[in-house]
């Protein structure tokens, strides 16, 4: 059965349905989220409404739902995310914010390791972003394959024979060897791309055939990032959205 992992919806109502409705017709029957349902986005408490009906396998926790759930201090957070993070505290449900206090930093899912960040202590939130951030991972994960988000920009990362590679994602399905060594996957992110292409990404995983597959879906930008504005949340969280930076 196909699953369908996502991660870093972030507020974005119309990403997220956007990309449901492609997993659907591509055939996915489950569900895991990586984390990152709130923060930038005009519609978090709707975000979480939709999450939490899909009846996903695992939730992780992200940096964004820990922060808009806590009152905790936002002195780690640049200043823009940390006046969209002070509003969507606002904005969050008492019930929402108890579901994403609940969250955990990591779970197993599919026979792959799921977390926010980084397997190498969850809870900092690590990025992978490179080969060496790339290595702490691979020492703390115990299976074949792992999937993250939080850097927003789809990659994946490989160790063979002591030896740590970078890969872009490919254009079509990629089959791994895990006989060969290990495996992390980067999802992307379904609300805010960062690698300067703005349709909403995500994966579909075949856990046996053992097939990953990078799919960018386009949605109504536009529409999203007048929502952010209508919010009077900062602008350049409206303006990067159609710029996929």
């Amino acid at each position: 059965m196909e699953w369908a992992i996502f991660a870093d919806v972030h507020g974005n109502l119309d990403a997220l349905e956007a990309v449901l409705a492609d997993a659907r017709a591509a055939g996915a029957g489950r569900y895991a989220c990586l984390g990152d349902i709130v923060g930038y986005g005009a519609e978090p408490d709707a975000c979480c409404e939709r999450v939490r009906a899909l009846g996903c396998a695992a939730v992780v926790r992200g940096n964004h739902d820990h922060a808009c759930s806590h009152r905790t201090s936002l002195a780690w957070f640049n200043p823009r995310a940390a006046e969209a993070a002070r509003w969507t505290r606002e904005h969050l449900s008492e019930e929402n914010r108890a579901w994403l206090r609940t969250l955990p930093y990591r779970a197993v899912a599919a026979g792959a390791a799921l977390v926010h960040g980084s397997l190498f202590e969850p809870p900092h939130w690590d990025y992978v972003v490179d080969t060496a951030s790339a290595r702490r991972h691979f020492e703390r994960q115990r299976t074949e394959t792992a999937f993250v988000g939080h850097s927003h920009v789809p990659c994946l990362f490989a160790l063979r024979a002591g030896r740590v590679l970078g890969f872009r994602p490919p254009a079509t399905p990629l089959v791994l060897d895990p006989g060969a060594g290990k495996y992390l996957v980067n999802v992307g992110s379904v609300g805010q791309p960062r690698d300067g292409d703005p349709h909403a990404c995500y994966c579909l995983y075949d856990p046996e055939a053992h097939a990953v597959e990078w799919r960018r879906v386009e949605y109504d930008a536009e529409a999203a990032a007048r929502k952010i504005r209508a919010a009077g949340l900062p602008d350049v969280l409206a303006a990067r959205l159609l710029i996929g930076r």
